[in-house]
């Protein structure tokens, strides 16, 4: 009787994982090629991957910030080259790449629920949330370097909890490698690492089996370990900085701090929509469940109701929450992804009719915009349509053509146009790339806009200096290219 009981639990775990995993690669991949956008953080990883390729010399800086103007790890390149050239440059690498890193994670996870390290329960809860969390789904169809973020922190969630049950040398050299790793990708996860630092520390001195001697050693362990590992994630930052004349030190107190806001309700909104989903009633009935719950949870009247390590979760859920609202930045997307992650873990160790209750909130909002098939709309112009767009521009006009997008978004470097072309052997540079004498011809590219002399102006459109338009060759309905010459 009892082995058929743990067959069948086996067979249930089997079934649920593949259930979950097909559904989360179905939401990734499906109709994957025309939803693409191909914008310009995807497009520049790309260009850059492509430049180590030829040039054989890997990037020492990782992508820029749009907030603060600074680098990025460039580990988030050493991580998608292989790939790279795995798939031959393929358009979806960062794609299929991070499809990779999350099934990987869910493999660690089947991992540890197989070494009863990790409880069944806690994990296929997990798993349904990154399958079905609207942002999660967003960037991993248009990937780019925040989408590292959350595994990274899960593991450093579980390392950290099991540091505040026993002091581990590894286990505390691995908490900071993931920290340090996720803060590369995103320095928007810099609050969840300055917690858990912090929370490191406290630990470790509250630790009474440790004798006075091991205390002191594990306190230089403290140092030690996050310089060591912060070292590890940006070698390529020091390398540059070092080769450079420290350029990047010397600039950063003359930077001006973008994207600031001081509007706590505008930011509470938009950090709730991002977490929570597009229901603002239900965000506030879960804010208060989380405050409540944080509460009671320290009474001693309801503390045998919760989880161990639920209050410590909720605590520093709570913390990070304020801490982002109180920096002077707006809230973006990819802001989130260090809340989320304890966010998910506060779900996970809920009470069971708490947990219930908020699980089956979250899937109702998460499925609808699945249902509505949102993430499955074709974009216009596809890729399919800007490549045969670009085809035509280049058979027309042979040699170095400079590009820039005439869209209605910000986004007129052209980068996605660039890379394109490069896969079509046609010679096409954004602004961002123009070095030397500039090309005898320019090609606007007009994305679900129209091109009027008189009227557009933007500030690649001047790069081009005095021009005299050519043609209009229109492609689509929705794309057009308009050509201009010196």
């Amino acid at each position: 009787m009892n082995k058929v009981g743990i067959d069948t639990q086996k067979i249930f775990l089997l079934l649920s994982i593949s259930l979950l995993v097909s559904t989360f690669l179905f939401l990734r991949l499906n109709n994957l090629p025309n939803t693409i956008q191909l914008f310009g953080d995807t497009a520049r990883d790309l260009l850059t991957l492509e430049h180590w390729h030829q040039t054989g010399k890997p990037p020492l800086l990782g992508p820029h910030t749009s907030a603060l103007s600074f680098n990025q790890s460039a580990w988030y390149f050493y991580f998608l080259y292989p790939f790279y050239l795995l798939f031959g440059g393929n358009l979806y690498t960062a794609n299929l790449w991070i499809i990779t890193y999350y099934l990987a994670f869910f493999g660690l996870g089947v991992w540890l629920v197989g070494k009863k390290k990790l409880p069944i329960t806690i994990f296929l809860i997990l798993l349904t949330l990154i399958t079905f969390h609207p942002e999660l789904i967003k960037q991993t169809r248009d990937v780019w370097n925040p989408s590292l973020v959350l595994p990274a922190v899960l593991i450093a969630i579980g390392l950290f909890l099991k540091l505040k049950r026993q002091m581990k040398v590894l286990d505390l050299f691995l908490l900071d490698l993931v920290l340090f790793f996720s803060l590369g990708a995103s320095y928007s996860a810099a609050p969840v690492v300055f917690s858990f630092i912090l929370m490191t520390v406290f630990f470790c001195l509250r630790q009474k089996v440790l004798k006075k001697t091991q205390s002191g050693r594990y306190l230089l362990y403290l140092i030690i370990f996050p310089i060591l590992t912060a070292v590890i994630v940006n070698i390529g930052t020091i390398a540059y900085e070092f080769r450079y004349g420290f350029v990047l030190s010397k600039n950063f107190s003359n930077q001006q701090v973008l994207q600031t806001s001081g509007d706590l309700l505008d930011k509470a909104s938009n950090l709730a929509t991002f977490v929570l989903g597009n229901n603002q009633t239900g965000a506030i009935l879960i804010a208060v469940m989380i405050l409540l719950s944080f509460i009671f949870s320290l009474l001693p009247k309801f503390r045998s109701i919760f989880h161990s390590d639920f209050s410590l979760v909720t605590g520093l859920l709570l913390a990070n929450i304020l801490m982002l609202l109180l920096l002077p930045f707006q809230i973006h997307a990819h802001y989130i992804f260090g809340v989320l992650a304890l966010f998910f873990v506060y779900a996970t160790l809920l009470p069971r009719l708490e947990r219930g209750f908020l699980l089956g909130f979250l899937l109702v909002t998460w499925v609808a915009p699945i249902l509505n098939k949102e993430y499955f709309k074709s974009v216009s112009p596809t890729t399919l349509e800007r490549q045969t767009c670009l085809r035509q521009v280049c058979q027309d006009y042979p040699g170095q053509i400079y590009v820039a997008t005439n869209s209605s978004s910000h986004d007129h470097q052209a980068l996605g146009y660039e890379y394109l072309g490069k896969k079509l052997n046609c010679s096409v540079i954004s602004i961002l790339s123009l070095h030397g004498n500039q090309p005898q011809f320019m090609a606007v590219f007009n994305e679900k806009a129209q091109f009027d002399p008189e009227k557009t102006d933007f500030y690649e459109l001047n790069q081009f200096g005095k021009k005299q338009l050519l043609k209009e060759l229109v492609c689509t309905d929705r794309l057009s290219a308009t050509i201009f010459t010196h």
